[in-house]
């Protein structure tokens, strides 16, 4: 395919059925239509950004800040929880996923976030790796998180 050009842009609502196409290839469980219009009403101010080339969403990213406390210290902090990442199959290892990551830690710090976290399949070794090749760490593991699979739980310091 040679070099790609891509540029990253906010989600709009004309994007939904295709970012419901890409999540339906790339996760075992997609999230349905309606699922993805009752977190967008639901959290408004979640970041939604999208890669497109050629005028065609080939992938996004849907990231929140989120306000934690630590109980043991009793001390509140902001982390990104980072939902959803996906790229079209034929343009994967391309960079398009890498952006669309960087671009989700470029807001986490904006918003004062001190890591990023995320919850990836156990079985998923790609997606683990991806993320761990980007300075993720596994830290715990979720029994039964999804229906058929334990849940890695991985973070990023921002």
């Amino acid at each position: 395919m040679g070099d790609i050009h891509f540029f990253i842009r906010d989600l709009k609502q004309e994007d939904l059925d295709k970012i419901l196409a890409i999540e339906r290839v790339s996760f075992r469980l997609p999230w349905s239509k309606e699922r993805f219009q009752q977190e967008f009403q639901a959290n408004p101010s979640d970041f939604r950004i999208v890669a497109v080339v050629d005028g065609e969403v080939v992938g996004y990213s849907i990231a929140r800040i989120e306000i934690t406390i630590n109980i043991r210290r009793f001390k509140f902090y902001r982390r990104c929880h980072l939902l959803k990442l996906a790229v079209e199959p034929e343009y994967r290892r391309m960079g398009i996923g890498d952006s669309l990551l960087r671009e989700t830690i470029r807001y986490a710090r904006r918003g004062g976030a001190n890591e990023v976290i995320l919850e990836v399949r156990a079985k998923n070794i790609q997606a683990r790796r991806f993320y761990s090749n980007r300075g993720f760490r596994e830290v715990k593991y979720k029994k039964g998180y999804y229906l058929d699979d334990d849940a890695v739980v991985m973070t990023l310091k921002s």
